[in-house]
């Protein structure tokens, strides 16, 4: 991929960002809960939307706005997630600033990158174990049968998201860390939806194991959840460990 086809990608992905954050605007103008800031949220996600436009009109020659609007992005999704409340609009729009983040942040990474990069693959980033307690597994009938929230994975060039696996570098001891904003929580069950680069396209069901929380120190460290592969076929397993080959796995062992 050339420079400019990367650009005009990376343009693409605050277009997408700037239209879903007037959809949030529109959820949350009828939202009537005790505790939520209602002109506090408008406030941000305007002047969210003036720093995208201004990220663009600068044709992403310089961070900081995108920087300010994932601030006051975060901001929002702390505000929201602090309110008890089970309005579906507020929901909603949740759900959607927090994808709106996981749309910014390989934009962000891509203009904060090194100009030049370092060569090799080097050492895969190991995630900081969660200090949650592990939860007991129910029998596995009860698991099949456990209703599972729906994960659309991007494996692309821009994308955090990355296999993991312990010590056997075998998938079947690993699963697929999954940067996102909006993660479930430790001992939930997914099922996750990708597409291999040049491969099939694979559903598989996971349960998080850990996790991996956003920290200011690190803005260059994506959050996200190690999601460890249930039932995974044999086929499943062959086309993945094939990819690995040509890519490098994080670390993680309990």
């Amino acid at each position: 991929m050339t420079p400019d086809s990367t650009h005009q990608q990376l343009l693409v992905q605050i277009i997408r960002a700037r239209e879903a954050l007037g959809n949030a605007l529109g959820l949350i103008q009828d939202i009537n809960v005790s505790h939520f800031d209602l002109g506090k949220v408008t406030s941000l996600l305007a002047t969210s939307v003036r720093s995208l436009f201004e990220a663009q009109e600068q044709q992403l020659t310089k961070p900081a706005p995108l920087k300010s609007a994932m601030k006051n992005l975060r901001d929002i999704l702390q505000m929201m997630q602090n309110v008890d409340s089970g309005d579906a609009r507020l929901q909603a729009a949740t759900t959607t600033i927090a994808r709106i983040l996981a749309i910014l942040f390989p934009v962000y990474k891509e203009l904060t990158k090194p100009a030049v990069a370092p060569t090799g693959t080097g050492a895969a980033r190991a995630p900081q174990k969660s200090s949650a307690a592990q939860p007991m597994q129910p029998p596995p009938d009860d698991r099949r049968s456990t209703p599972r929230k729906l994960m659309e994975v991007d494996l692309g060039g821009q994308s955090d998201s990355n296999f993991f696996t312990g010590f056997t570098t075998d998938i079947s001891s690993g699963g697929l860390f999954v940067a996102t904003y909006d993660a479930p929580q430790i001992g939930h069950l997914v099922n996750l939806n990708f597409r291999l680069p040049s491969g099939p396209v694979m559903s598989i069901d996971g349960e998080v194991c850990w996790c991996r929380e956003y920290n200011e120190m690190t803005p260059d460290t994506p959050p996200g959840v190690g999601v460890r592969f249930l039932h995974l076929s044999a086929d499943d397993a062959q086309n993945i460990n094939a990819y690995m080959k040509h890519v490098q796995p994080m670390f993680f062992d309990e």
